[in-house]
C-alpha cells in the first residue's frame, strides 16, 4: 500500500515503505514516488535500502545500480533524489522519504547489529530491476550516466 506524504514543518515524511518486491512493483513504487517530488517543488526525495540479517554480498549495491538505472530512463533529475545504505534490519526493508526545502533528513533507524549479520553469497544478478519489462543487463551493458 502506498501512503502519500503530508507536509508538516521541519519534518520529513515517509511516502511508502516495503520489503522484497518483484520489479513491476518496485517500478511501479518508483513511479509513484518520482511523481511526489515533481509536485513537490523544491523538495527532495531519500531513499534509506536495509539490508536483512541475512544479506548477500553486493545486495544493496546491485539495488542502487538498478534505482540509478531507473531514474536515467526515466529521466528524473537526479539531483533531487538521496540514495542511503541504512544498515541492517531483520528482512531487507526499503523506506521513500519526501523532504521539503527547510525540513531535516530522514535518519536510518537500523534495528539488527551487524555482528549479527550473516553474509552469503553473491546474488544472481550485479543489478536489481526497477523496471519492469526491461531487460536490464543489456541496458546496464550500455549505461551511461
Amino acid at each position: 500500500m502506498i501512503r502519500h506524504a503530508k507536509t508538516t514543518l521541519n519534518e520529513a515524511k515517509l511516502v511508502d515503505e516495503f520489503g522484497k518486491l518483484g520489479s513491476e512493483e518496485r517500478s511501479a513504487r518508483f513511479d509513484v514516488f518520482f511523481q511526489e517530488i515533481q509536485q513537490a517543488p523544491e523538495s527532495v526525495g531519500y531513499v534509506l535500502l536495509y539490508c536483512g540479517k541475512k544479506c548477500r554480498y553486493g545486495e544493496i549495491e546491485a539495488h542502487l545500480r538498478g534505482i540509478e538505472l531507473k531514474i536515467a530512463l526515466r529521466k528524473f533529475e537526479r539531483s533531487r533524489l538521496v540514495i542511503i545504505n541504512a544498515g541492517f534490519r531483520e528482512t531487507f526493508a526499503t523506506e521513500l522519504w519526501l523532504v521539503a526545502k527547510g525540513q531535516c533528513q530522514p535518519k536510518p533507524r537500523p534495528t539488527v547489529n551487524i555482528k549479527y549479520v550473516v553474509f552469503v553469497e553473491r546474488g544472481k544478478y550485479s543489478m536489481e530491476a526497477y523496471d519492469c519489462c526491461d531487460d536490464f543487463s543489456e541496458i546496464w551493458k550500455n549505461y551511461k550516466p
